[in-house]
């Protein structure tokens, strides 16, 4: 079995300072900060297409497929405060459950690595691989929020996604909403190099 990692989420709502008091020095090689392309010096904020963008709160939950790395939040260890990687091996978008802001509710069958399987974890007991590292690594951790990347949450909503996950903003990017903290870096990236690139032409 993996070694155990220190948790990402707990199931209930934290800030900044209590979740990155967690240091996972065992994941440490998988945190490679997105990397971005080159803009155009025409090109406007408002004319960049961005990866991972939410066009409304319906779609601000990442939408794994079948063979997804992921972590995930294996509830039959340490009452769930525990994160492993793992495979999405299948899901079931649950039927007449489709919240009326944050829309389809999905539950999700994980293949751990050390061969073990879950076949009911609910999406805010996933998340993307990348995003694990970048969320408990200290160092990381800094080199995002610095750069005024928020995780907004929902906290009065009864689902549960956009209570306890929500979605990414960047002071670069105003009110745009992103479903994964990788895609709002690499958003981030884009802007940072498209004002950059204006700099050099002058």
């Amino acid at each position: 079995m993996n070694e155990r990692q220190q948790p990402a989420w707990s199931g209930s709502y934290y800030d900044d300072d209590t979740l990155f008091d967690f240091y996972c020095e065992s994941v440490k090689g998988d945190a490679i900060v997105p990397t971005t392309t080159a803009l155009k010096k025409d090109d406007t904020i408002s004319s960049i297409t961005f990866a991972g963008v939410a066009r409304n709160k319906s779609e601000i939950k990442p939408q794994f497929k079948k063979g997804d790395r992921v972590y995930a939040n294996w509830i039959h260890d340490y009452d769930g405060k525990y994160w492993y990687r793992g495979t999405i091996d299948d899901f079931t978008t649950l039927p007449n459950k489709t919240h009326p802001i944050y829309g389809p509710v999905r539950v999700y069958s994980i293949l751990f690595d050390d061969g073990t399987r879950d076949k009911s974890l609910s999406e805010d007991k996933v998340m993307r691989e990348m995003d694990y590292s970048l969320f408990t690594d200290k160092k990381l951790r800094k080199s995002w929020t610095k750069k005024g990347i928020t995780n907004e949450y929902d906290v009065k909503s009864d689902d549960a996604y956009a209570r306890y996950r929500g979605w990414f903003e960047t002071e670069k990017t105003g009110k745009m909403m992103f479903t994964s903290l990788t895609d709002a870096i690499n958003a981030y990236g884009l802007v940072i190099q498209k004002k950059d690139t204006k700099k050099d032409a002058k």
